[in-house]
């Protein structure tokens, strides 16, 4: 169902659309259209949206932190829910690619209390959410944190260990390349200590949980690694063919390459070493997304010889190893993010003196073997 005039469009999925719109009584409010494909699934969207609407009551009556909501009723023959926008929100997953530069230490270190204690309050009033991850918690203006996306909770009598193990674990790995250690055991004491003021078990918070979640985080962040790398040589969510010069590439869909390909008058960076072009231009790839000091990628030629072309944000002048390095803005964003580079990386120098990741440059984690 297309949204009407006075609505926007913010996702659209196989079985739920979602759009924004302005009411006169209630303000902003976010229409989530239950829109199943499948004749018989149409027939349980009445009961899904129902079940979320009585799921965010019960949460919103308990204090949490939920988007309110306002009704629930069929239209136009699809079951609709709505219920208050949250101003100026944003997922936390849009936090992590990359990490912000904008915001301030002080204000990262709040927006991690704050989500740990939403995860807190929530584990301990025994919410089992199903689907927690990154794109399903936010962060309003304030850094306030929200939990949305409800439709397969459950409320338990009690908090399940299981559950608590699985949603840390599932967040920590999400999050424990883009941000800095101290962050990460923000989030941790701040769900602690709300687990127990909610009611949680001195048992079921314990250090041993916590060495568990990071243990499993690091492999779980191991394995997501090896299934996503693959999408900076094939079209996806960060890469798409292009028309350049009579050649199809493979061009990388951010912002930065789109305009260059507009304008082309910033100077590039061309790698031809054919053994090593595809892994150099993932490794790039993922340290653009980290938000390090790099060259930005701008295109993918697969043919024979292979080609991968990349934007420079300063002239270069030479490979920066004779530079006492370890100084540098490129390795404290590194450190910040318990990440290094491997002994043979040989990171660009600029004309400026900062060092820019670049092709012959590989990411690795010295507290994690092989977690590169």
């Amino acid at each position: 169902m297309v949204p009407g005039p006075a609505e926007t469009r913010l996702k659209v999925g196989p079985h739920r659309s979602v759009s924004l719109r302005e009411d006169p009584i209630h303000g902003s409010l976010v229409i989530k259209r239950y829109q199943s494909a499948g004749r018989w699934s149409r027939l349980r969207d009445g009961g899904r949206a129902r079940r979320e609407m009585r799921m965010l009551k019960r949460l919103h009556g308990a204090g949490l932190a939920v988007p309110h909501p306002i009704a629930c009723e069929r239209r136009a023959g699809l079951w609709t829910l709505s219920v208050k926008a949250i101003q100026g929100a944003r997922a936390f997953s849009d936090f992590l690619q990359p990490l912000p530069t904008a915001s301030t230490a002080s204000e990262r270190q709040r927006m991690a209390r704050n989500l740990g204690s939403l995860v807190g309050q929530a584990h301990a009033l025994g919410l089992d959410h199903g689907d927690l991850h990154g794109g399903n918690l936010l962060l309003d203006v304030a850094g306030s944190a929200w939990l949305i996306d409800v439709p397969k909770a459950r409320l338990r009598r009690a908090p399940d260990p299981s559950v608590l193990e699985r949603d840390l674990v599932t967040l920590l790995a999400e999050a424990r390349e883009f941000v800095a250690p101290g962050l990460a055991l923000r989030f941790w004491c701040a769900w602690r200590r709300s687990f127990l003021a909610h009611g949680g078990k001195q048992e079921l918070a314990s250090r041993e949980l916590l060495k568990r979640v990071e243990s499993k985080a690091c492999l779980q962040r191991r394995e997501s690694l090896k299934q996503h790398e693959n999408r900076w040589i094939r079209p996806s969510g960060v890469c798409e063919l292009r028309e350049y010069h009579g050649k199809t590439v493979l061009a990388a869909k951010h912002a930065a390459a789109r305009a260059w390909f507009d304008n082309e008058s910033q100077h590039t960076f061309t790698d031809t070493v054919n053994d090593e072009v595809f892994h150099a231009w993932k490794n790039v790839g993922r340290a653009w997304q980290h938000g390090l000091p790099c060259m930005i990628p701008l295109y993918l030629e697969q043919g024979s010889p292979p080609r991968a072309v990349y934007l420079l944000p300063q002239a270069l002048v030479s490979m920066g190893m004779a530079l006492n390095w370890r100084n540098t803005d490129l390795f404290a964003a590194l450190r910040e993010r318990e990440l290094d580079l491997s002994p043979r990386s040989q990171p660009n120098e600029a004309a400026s003196g900062h060092l820019l990741f670049g092709p012959r440059c590989r990411l690795v984690n010295p507290r994690v073997p092989f977690d590169g």
